[in-house]
């Protein structure tokens, strides 16, 4: 404790006045002996005990009384453990706007953030003096410095906030606390403080308010510090305030971002789109809808009714007609006060058929019948038999060097194949990465010639590699066990008694053998020279992203079908032959369901891929005939950034050019057979990229109907040219909604092949605050004021740099001893 007036403190000897005058003003009295006083004495001495009771609480109250104030004169000021520990000199204050996607939130005609800059331009103005510095911070997932370098002219610092937007980025506290450590490590005044106004959302902490530990991860010497490092390095070179622009409850209704119902989607397909509608409103909905926009055209809405703090889920079904990229939305119609969450943005990749390539031996006999066998079951009736299709085959005997794989064909089946070169491996290596899938199937004579999967000089293709044959008698077969499956795209099998799956005899398998070394699967790696099922089974039902995984059993336990995620594309391995040359197998019903399972899951691609979260990126994989082109990306319009109300309409569609391969399980059905499409990789005329507004036929490039232009105008994009495939890899994304990437034609025309979409980070539809000690155990429990928008942002910087006075508590006080002085006396009946 400190005063800011001490020569006051002199004057606290008169709180003994009153005592003096106690002593002064006792009444002397002489004692005369009368007969009967024995009679009273004991009653004297009762009261004697009473009045000096009654005048030593007065005096004492009266002491206080003139101690309260010569204490509230002297000012006496208590400082906080970083006021105390402040230096002289210039000060450096760092503002850090809080310019997240949930600062965007309205109330009463204002928004959050508004209250933000009106808060950062009080400090600016009315806290800092002639020779101070500040600099400007928005933080945010993605923060950055528009005031990077400390500056003198404060006029310029209200500028830069005035000119700041909230942005379509997520809240992340501990990259705030990162900048602004380094603002403030790179700043040589001795004096700095840091004001973070935001409005203090739960989900903006790394850890989440439910785990009050403290525990870090420990961080080599060369990583960036932790949050709570970083936070606590921060506090001990800066002051920091912390200002919270929300109030404790903001009524939100969102919608999350879209899940399709299949993963490989061809034209006329109807695909079931669905997104969940989450209530934060704090009261039911009863009046709400949702509806969905393909290609800028209205589709069907559905009324919504969701309990308060319940969710419902908004499903619609669709069937795009032409092949290419679709984009559209689902939009909740139910105005709130924030309106960037009520719009859920997807993109469709439709392809024009499943165009699947099967290689087989290149000898006649027994094995050369397989890859007829898969071709088969695949296409049973082609399209000169009369029969539209969505599957094409191609049969070959070898695989060959020339010809493109990727954007020609969605699979390659290699059925009994026995002399693969190490270059066809690496050709196939390089079509897996960029998205393709590739399914094998031994031969019974057996698998010497796929050797260059498992040991190509580039490195493995497949984690795993088929060990010696086994022979079957058909006495004791090998059989599959249908109740082993757990992986969905084959779960039909495990659920369908006239499948026939276990029922198939094999006489020929392969046991599969983890080679050395083995790459760490999800689930664990696996011992040198062992069967892969110990590491491989770990990762069942952990889809496409797992490293490894099986899909299904024989029955003595062995895997039968095993596969493996392999940059974009998926690899499926079966430990048996797909022609009779191994077992009855194609001559059950099950047969032709299960390629096309297997062949249907390879094929599609990860929806996720094209539907990004703001400040995420997407890479794009086109044919090599695309090589030498000019690709550009055009992101959405600021049409598509609305401030209120419903997202004008705005695109392009785009026709030639290669449609990239990819893939990601589909969740159910079969792929229809038969027929035939081109091929070759070009996408057919016709073919089209809707981006929620126009579409053109054609292939010009339209601009945005409502007049609304690029913000950033079109972005060039690097190709990069790989030995199959041209692989295109997009900024990170700024803006929700849709983004087209084209490539300029001979004529100089922009036309589009490629497109995605952005959204912004579910996390920030929880619109939840934290509380102040929710902060400030996130944050290592540093120093750290906390103030509010309608607090006196002044007192509140005055006290965290020179500390509470007390004063105004002191002459409270001191008038309430004056109040009950003056009833005590008055109950005592005197003034002594």
């Amino acid at each position: 404790m400190s005063f800011l007036s001490p020569w006051f403190l002199w004057a606290l000897g008169a709180a003994a006045l009153p005592l003096l005058l106690h002593l002064v003003r006792r009444r002397r009295v002489r004692i005369v002996p009368w007969a009967a006083w024995r009679f009273l004495l004991a009653s004297q001495e009762r009261l004697r005990r009473r009045l000096r009771i009654e005048q030593i609480l007065l005096a004492a109250i009266r002491a206080a009384i003139i101690a309260l104030i010569v204490l509230a004169f002297s000012r006496p000021v208590i400082r906080t453990r970083a006021a105390a520990s402040s230096a002289d000199g210039p000060l450096h204050a760092v503002i850090a706007l809080d310019n997240s996607a949930s600062m965007a939130f309205e109330r009463n005609g204002r928004s959050d953030f508004a209250r933000a800059q009106a808060v950062a331009e009080t400090i600016i103005r009315k806290t800092l003096k002639q020779g101070d510095m500040v600099s400007v911070a928005l933080i945010s997932s993605s923060p950055s410095t528009p005031l990077k370098h400390p500056s003198h002219d404060f006029e310029k610092a209200a500028n830069v906030v005035r000119a700041a937007k909230p942005s379509a980025f997520g809240t992340d506290y501990d990259r705030a606390a990162r900048l602004c450590l380094d603002l403030c490590a790179a700043s040589r005044s001795p004096r700095k403080e840091v004001f973070i106004i935001t409005d203090s959302q739960r989900t903006g902490f790394e850890m989440g308010i439910g785990d009050q530990s403290g525990r870090q991860p420990s961080q080599p010497h060369n990583e960036p510090p932790t949050a709570k490092e970083a936070w606590g390095r921060l506090a001990r070179l800066a002051r920091v305030t912390w200002v919270n622009v929300s109030p404790k409850n903001r009524p939100n209704v969102s919608a999350s971002h879209p899940v399709l119902s299949r993963d490989l989607i061809t034209a006329n397909t109807p695909v079931r789109i669905e997104a969940r509608i989450v209530n934060r409103t704090g009261a039911p909905i009863e009046s709400a809808s949702a509806r969905l926009e393909v290609a800028g055209r209205v589709g069907a809405a559905i009324p919504l009714r969701i309990p308060s703090g319940g969710s419902e889920v908004a499903s619609f079904v669709h069937a795009f007609a032409a092949p290419g990229v679709h984009m559209g939305r689902i939009i909740i119609e139910q105005p709130d006060g924030l309106w960037a969450d009520n719009i859920a943005w997807f993109a469709v990749r439709v392809r024009p058929a499943l165009r699947v390539l099967v290689v087989g031996p290149s000898a006649s006999g027994q094995s050369a019948a397989d890859s007829l066998y898969v071709a088969t079951a695949l296409a049973p009736m082609g399209a000169s038999e009369g029969q539209a299709s969505n599957v094409t085959v191609t049969v070959r005997t070898v695989l060959g060097a020339s010809a493109p794989l990727s954007g020609a064909y969605d699979v390659v089946v290699l059925a009994g194949a026995q002399s693969l070169s190490v270059a066809e491996a690496r050709r196939l290596r390089s079509f897996v990465l960029s998205g393709g899938g590739l399914l094998v199937f031994p031969s019974a004579a057996g698998v010497s010639g796929l050797s260059p999967l498992w040991s190509t000089a580039s490195g493995p293709l497949v984690p795993f590699r088929l060990g010696d044959r086994k022979i079957h008698s058909l006495a004791s077969p090998a059989t599959l066990d249908a109740a082993s499956v757990a992986h969905p795209s084959l779960m039909m099998f495990r659920t369908t008694e006239e499948s026939e799956l276990s029922a198939a005899r094999l006489t020929a398998s392969y046991d599969v053998i983890a080679p050395s070394p083995l790459p760490p699967p999800a689930g664990g790696g696996g011992a040198n020279g062992t069967t892969a099922a110990s590491s491989v089974r770990t990762s069942v039902g952990a889809g496409r992203h797992a490293n490894t995984g099986t899909l299904l059993r024989f029955s003595d336990g062995r895997d039968a079908i095993v596969e493996a995620a392999v940059g974009e594309g998926k690899v499926v391995v079966c430990a048996f032959p797909a022609g009779i040359s191994g077992g009855d197998l194609p001559l059950k019903a099950s047969y032709v369901p299960l390629l096309h399972q297997l062949v249907s899951y390879l094929a599609a691609s990860d929806p996720t891929r094209r539907m990004v979260t703001v400040g995420g990126t997407c890479t794009l994989h086109f044919g090599i005939q695309m090589a030498g082109r000019r690709f550009s990306l055009a992101p959405p319009y600021e049409d598509a950034m609305p401030t209120g109300g419903a997202m004008p309409t705005g695109g392009a569609m785009p026709t030639g050019g290669a449609v990239p391969t990819g893939g990601a399980m589909p969740t159910g059905g079969v792929i229809a057979t038969g027929g035939a499409v081109p091929t070759g990789g070009a996408m057919p005329t016709g073919g089209v990229i809707t981006t929620g507004g126009v579409i053109t036929r054609g292939g010009a490039m339209n601009r945005a109907p409502t007049g609304g232009v690029a913000a950033s105008g079109r972005v060039p994009l690097t190709a990069t040219v790989g030995p199959d495939a041209i692989v295109v890899r997009c900024p990170a994304t700024t803006r929700p909604g849709p983004h087209t990437v084209s490539v300029r034609d001979a004529s100089g025309q922009e036309r589009g092949v490629e497109g995605y979409v952005a959204n912004i980070a579910e996390a920030e539809s929880d619109l939840t605050t934290a509380s102040d000690d929710e902060i400030a155990a996130q944050t290592g429990s540093i120093p750290m004021a906390f103030a509010t928008d309608a607090d006196n942002i002044e007192r509140v910087v005055r006290a965290n740099r020179f500390g509470v006075e007390y004063r105004v508590p002191l002459l409270m006080g001191a008038l309430a001893l004056m109040a009950l002085e003056a009833y005590l006396a008055r109950a005592f009946g005197r003034r002594s």
